[in-house]
């Protein structure tokens, strides 16, 4: 859902949990392994709650900088909390760091070429 602040739309947010873009480093933990989707107890430290922004309100990781095609159907209105053996956490995932990238690049002074959010498919 969209607010509407003195006449100018302001995009919805929500809260998601991802996990650190490099667990081995925020852990200090070489012994890590990828057991694929499995949620294990040694990822549990590197889990992380972030905000969400940019969000088109619809349910969907759309809006912003990025627009996930979800075969999953709509998710939680505000609330992503997945962890790595479901299968939102990936889209979650992708949503939250490709609009922390393109937000990095802009503030080294890059501009948003594409003007559309990147699409973005999960499990395809």
């Amino acid at each position: 859902m969209l607010t509407v602040l003195t006449g100018v739309p302001t995009p919805a947010g929500g809260t998601a949990t991802v996990v650190s873009s490099n667990p081995v480093a925020t852990l200090h933990d070489e012994s890590l392994t990828d057991p694929k989707d499995a949620d294990y107890p040694a990822l549990a430290a590197a889990y992380r709650t972030v905000t969400l922004t940019r969000l088109d309100g619809s349910g969907y990781l759309h809006g912003g900088y990025a627009y996930v095609d979800s075969s999953t159907g709509p998710l939680a209105q505000g609330t992503f909390t997945y962890h790595r053996n479901d299968d939102r956490f990936e889209q979650v995932m992708a949503r939250y760091w490709a609009t922390r990238a393109q937000l990095h690049l802009q503030a080294l002074g890059s501009t948003y070429v594409d003007n559309e959010p990147l699409r973005i498919k999960i499990n395809q």
